[in-house]
């Protein structure tokens, strides 16, 4: 029911029967954020190719030190075009993210757009062909990545065939740029078509027939023909046509689409001490001084722009947690795709940690009142200051303090100093007293009263006159 963690035991067995424990870290809490994400796109991507490879979750976590969760996230696309994308740089994305009880989030996608390049993706198809002279010239043999075997062939006795296809069913939509078709020399026999046609087919499932191409007879190896291809495709085959009576066979089919080149940004879009911001971080700044409380050496956590990036945390500390060496250095060393890296640097200077000091005795003049305070490390020295009024006490610098009556109805609290080899002072102030005066307990009335005198007739009573303490009692006698 509150923010938090909570370890959960349980137990299981493994694959050979034995048991084993195990411990699960359950995170409680809301979402507090989204963690950045990032997409690399090659110049001159259209908008619409972008959109589709941006991811439709984020990661978002209840702190910074935690696990990440995806979460379903709407990008905004708002004024931005195919021109957005046609030049090396970086665009950003805002977007909305939604958890799970409906909480709303802002989200951020970092467009890394590189110089065009190019990528075969043939081997990560699905491959198909009209007819295979056996199993062993299987046509998945043409995107092994060897280009002088014997792959795919359709040899068969008696009559050949005039025409074969090969079809290549792409792992997701590509940008296709071209298409190369290494053929295999069959002995003496020229076992390549006369003509290929490379055909490409769009989203809508709606084929383009490519031109015929001619292929060459080289004096001696065997044919390579490249085919230029150009527009987004989801399948693509190659359409041969035999010579009269001759059997082909294609050693490798690479299907290259337009990919873009490693890229080169080796910056942090967050970096954090536990899980506080460091404040003023800047990606272009490089080196940073914090302050931490405690004995205890804070953890850096940093995430990088690009998500494709290798990010190594030194963490400050690391070398010997136990030194008291002030200023302890923690380092966050980036990576880019392209091999380019950045290191950021953290300078910690851990400070004494010291409680609120607690202040015990009788809070009246003439009392000895005493504080303490707990301190990390433990082993810190204490210093005090006593104060009346917010100023110090002359000579007041002990532990304990003997109220005066100058103390009376003023508010007295103690200031705490505490030192450590290693670090920088803590400080810390009690809460205040106030002080009562001595009270004189004075002195009390006279019980002595005149006793009356008796009346002269029998039946008349008699009267006293009362005293300054308490009323006489006053008695009368008379005779009739």
């Amino acid at each position: 029911s509150r923010p938090g963690t909570v370890q959960v035991r349980g137990t299981g067995t493994d694959l050979f029967g034995a048991p084993f424990e195990a411990t699960a870290t359950v995170e409680v809490g809301a979402f507090t954020a989204t963690r950045p994400a990032s997409v690399t796109v090659p110049a001159g991507s259209a908008l619409g190719t972008v959109q589709k490879q941006a991811d439709a979750e984020v990661q978002a976590e209840l702190r910074p030190s935690g696990a990440g969760y995806g979460v379903p996230v709407v990008w905004s696309w708002d004024g931005l075009s195919d021109t957005s994308f046609a030049a090396p740089g970086t665009v950003e994305v805002a977007g909305v993210a939604t958890g799970p009880s409906g909480e709303k989030l802002p989200a951020r996608l970092t467009v890394i757009v590189t110089a065009a390049s190019e990528h075969n993706v043939a081997p990560q198809s699905q491959p198909t062909a009209t007819f295979t002279e056996s199993a062993q010239y299987d046509v998945r043999n043409t995107i092994n990545g060897s280009t002088t075997d014997k792959g795919w062939s359709n040899w068969r006795s008696g009559t050949k065939n005039e025409q074969d296809t090969l079809s290549y069913r792409l792992a997701q939509r590509e940008t296709l740029t071209h298409v190369d078709v290494q053929f295999y020399r069959d002995g003496a026999t020229l076992s390549w078509p006369t003509s290929i046609r490379v055909d490409h087919r769009l989203a809508d499932g709606e084929w383009v027939q490519g031109a015929a191409t001619p292929v060459p007879d080289p004096a001696s190896g065997a044919p390579r023909v490249s085919v230029p291809l150009t527009g987004a495709a989801d399948e693509v085959r190659v359409v041969m046509t035999a010579r009269p009576q001759t059997h082909m066979i294609v050693s490798e089919v690479e299907i290259y689409a337009a990919a873009p080149a490693p890229a080169g940004i080796a910056d942090l879009a967050r970096l954090t001490v536990g899980d506080e911001p460091v404040a003023g971080f800047d990606p272009d700044t490089l080196a940073y001084t914090v302050t931490s409380t405690g004995a205890a050496w804070p953890s850096l956590h940093a995430l990088a722009v690009d998500e494709d990036a290798r990010v190594v945390v030194t963490q400050p500390g690391a070398a010997d947690p136990a030194a008291r060496a002030v200023g302890g250095v923690g380092t966050v060393e980036v990576t880019a795709p392209d091999g380019m890296s950045r290191t950021y640097t953290v300078t910690v200077n851990r400070a004494v940690g010291v409680g609120t000091p607690v202040v015990t005795g009788e809070p009246r003049v003439g009392s000895t009142v005493r504080a303490t305070a707990t301190t990390d490390p433990a082993d810190a020295v204490l210093a005090f200051a006593w104060l009346r009024d917010g100023s110090p006490i002359d000579g007041a610098t002990a532990d304990a303090y003997l109220l005066t009556a100058a103390d009376a109805g003023r508010e007295i609290s103690v200031a705490v100093t505490a030192t450590a080899s290693g670090f920088q002072d803590g400080a810390s102030r009690s809460g205040v007293l106030v002080p009562a005066a001595v009270v004189d307990p004075g002195t009390g009335g006279s019980n002595g009263g005149t006793p009356g005198t008796g009346g002269s007739g029998g039946v008349t009573p008699g009267t006293g006159t009362p005293g300054a303490g308490a009323p006489g009692a006053g008695t009368g006698t008379g005779t009739g």
